[in-house]
């Protein structure tokens, strides 16, 4: 890496103090590569969080909310995954939800 600031992040990747290499990576306004950093580690809803902040796409929101319903639907949380699914359009992963859940009217 060329950049001293970005070397440091790394660091603390390495180290696994995940929150100091984000907010190292936020300090020098790479949003793009703290969001990276969380898809990597499948930090879901900081992914959300740092989407909703103004990085990322639609796409790379969309995966991370069936990301959250697939880990809602692995705990068998069926309410959670239907929310998630939902959000994601995710509509064969949704009705498998809503049938787990018993819930045929919303299937």
């Amino acid at each position: 890496m060329d950049e001293k600031v970005k070397q440091k992040a790394e660091i603390a990747c390495y180290f696994k103090r995940y929150d100091e290499a984000e907010q190292i990576f936020r300090d020098i306004d790479r949003k793009d590569l703290a969001l990276d950093l969380r898809m990597r580690l499948g930090d879901w809803g900081k992914v959300i969080h740092l989407i909703e902040q103004g990085a990322g796409n639609d796409e790379m929101l969309k995966r991370a909310y069936k990301n959250l319903g697939d880990y809602s639907a692995e705990r068998q949380k069926w309410s959670k995954a239907c929310k998630y699914y939902k959000l994601a359009n995710d509509f064969e992963n949704l009705a498998h939800a809503y049938y787990k859940m018993e819930d045929f009217l919303a299937l």
